[in-house]
């Protein structure tokens, strides 16, 4: 969110370029706009839904509905009671939704004795989803307050859309500034999770590795709490091949698998779990 945006510009600009210089150069041109953020705030919740207070019509939208709901809920209630006392209902069943409509299940032999909307049955056929005919209007309302509530919305975010467009390249870079900085920290958490770290990096074609593990088998032991076996192997421009034979489940894929991954996270920035002096 642009707030965690902000928040790590805040943080890179006390820790200072002398502690975090690369992060610091990134985050160099990254811009957040306090009016985009208050205008995010007044019409988003924490959880992404569109507030009540983010129109003057929305809020008084979803009060109407609420009221209607409320109505219906105690007058289907009272319902329910009703024919339950008439025995075209079972005790143990309650209100039910069918198409967006609040229904009461009635016994199938019984559904010609209450007035309204049969929406559905059961699989079985034992049972049907009747809306009472006092209650089709009310349930009416309701649904034209929902679709007037989704215009509502829709009205609000293409409002706030138009108004934020000015910030749109911007915007664009800053979200690419934190999937950046998440992809950095996500490597550094897992350079700790696997003690990792940054070996020698020498010019010439050699491989020199003490204390190596293979990562994925690293993390899968640490679940268990169980040791890896680490590996020591070397390879220069004379010994380029190097011959692993065992019995079967000796570690001779394991081996060869941490080779191949080690090598490809170094190759992509990542820190390898062996000794510092490889």
């Amino acid at each position: 969110s642009l707030d965690t945006i902000r928040a790590i510009l805040i943080f890179f600009k006390k820790a200072g370029k002398d502690e975090f210089p690369f992060l610091t150069d990134l985050c160099r041109d990254v811009k957040v706009y306090p009016y985009v953020i208050d205008s995010i705030n007044s019409i988003l919740s924490k959880q992404g839904s569109i507030k009540d207070k983010a129109s003057a019509e929305l809020s008084n939208i979803r009060k109407n509905l609420a009221d209607k709901q409320n109505a219906v809920s105690k007058r289907m209630s009272a319902i329910l009671k009703k024919v339950q006392s008439e025995g075209w209902v079972e005790k143990d069943l309650s209100l039910a939704v069918r198409n967006g409509r609040s229904v009461i299940p009635v016994s199938a032999n019984f559904k010609r004795k209450i007035k309204g909307l049969i929406h559905d049955e059961s699989a079985t056929g034992k049972t049907a989803y009747i809306e009472p005919a006092e209650i089709v209007e009310m349930n009416n309302e309701i649904k034209e307050l929902e679709y007037a509530e989704k215009r509502e919305i829709i009205k609000i975010l293409i409002r706030f859309s138009d108004s934020i467009r000015p910030y749109l390249d911007d915007l664009l870079y800053s979200y690419n500034f934190l999937g950046i900085i998440d992809f950095i920290r996500a490597k550094a958490l897992l350079a700790q999770k696997i003690n990792a770290v940054k070996p020698e990096i020498q010019p010439e074609p050699c491989l020199d590795w003490k204390n190596a593990v293979h990562p994925i088998l690293y993390l899968a032991y640490l679940k268990e709490n169980k040791k890896v076996v680490p590996l020591d192997i070397y390879l220069n421009e004379k010994a380029r091949i190097l011959l692993i034979s065992g019995p079967n489940a000796g570690g001779k894929s394991v081996c060869l698998q941490a080779v191949g991954l080690l090598q490809y996270m170094l190759q992509c920035g990542m820190l390898v779990p062996l000794l510092e002096n490889s």
